[in-house]
């Protein structure tokens, strides 16, 4: 039987996005010195597919680095008002689902006491495989380790809320309804001439999503920064 159909349901990245910078590109930067600007740069032009270029920066990682990744990520800092969107959430009964093509050790320790509020986490799995580190995924397709259109298709609802940054955010950010986004996601939307609102933190993800749901927001409309 496929899952009930809810009202609304939000969907975020979690790297650049809950955090305010790359996360797992500066984890890698740390760890893992060596082309990782190199390896960016191809994805961007898709001379690498995101699943090529990420399991190459990942291939220098060891079991040994796992306590090296959660440090780093404990530190990471979340975006203002991460904590204060959740709340409005959960006052509305929306649920928050965060999908990630980042590692998950690196989302639960940035997240902490605040991962539980998440109705579901996504994100790239770790396991040992002759003394290296392999990814893993269920949503992981030929081009990319996580299919985040996919992972949104198991939460069907009325209206489909995208929060995104980067190139791994484009298709979330297609099939959404609404559609938040700042850096190379709002670049992207802007030269598509899609509709989107901008964001520098949650808190004005909040207030939007607030005028929209509350005040059907007649005269509320994406605008460009």
């Amino acid at each position: 039987m496929p899952p009930a159909k809810t009202p609304r349901v939000v969907f975020s990245d979690f790297d650049g996005t809950i955090t305010g910078h790359e996360t797992l590109v500066g984890m890698f930067q740390k760890l893992c010195p060596g082309d990782v600007e190199e390896t960016m740069r191809r994805m961007v032009e898709k001379k690498l597919s995101l699943r090529e270029g990420v399991a190459h920066l990942a291939s220098c990682l060891t079991p040994s680095h796992v306590p090296e990744i959660r440090a780093y990520a404990r530190n990471a800092g979340l975006r203002p008002g991460f904590s204060e969107l959740l709340d409005f959430l959960d006052e509305n009964k929306v649920p928050f689902v965060l999908i990630s093509g980042g590692l998950l050790p690196m989302v639960e320790e940035a997240l902490g006491p605040l991962l539980p509020r998440c109705a579901a986490v996504h994100a790239l799995g770790l396991s040992e495989n002759g003394g290296r580190l392999s990814l893993f995924s269920r949503f992981a397709t030929d081009g990319e380790w996580m299919d985040k259109a996919a992972v949104m298709e198991l939460y069907p609802c009325d209206q489909a809320v995208a929060i995104g940054d980067g190139i791994t955010d484009f298709a979330m950010a297609e099939k959404a309804d609404l559609v938040f986004a700042t850096s190379m996601l709002a670049s992207r939307m802007k030269k598509q001439g899609r509709p989107y609102f901008y964001f520098s933190d949650f808190f004005t993800v909040r207030d939007t999503l607030s005028r929209l749901w509350t005040e059907q927001a007649a005269d509320v409309r994406p605008v460009e920064p």
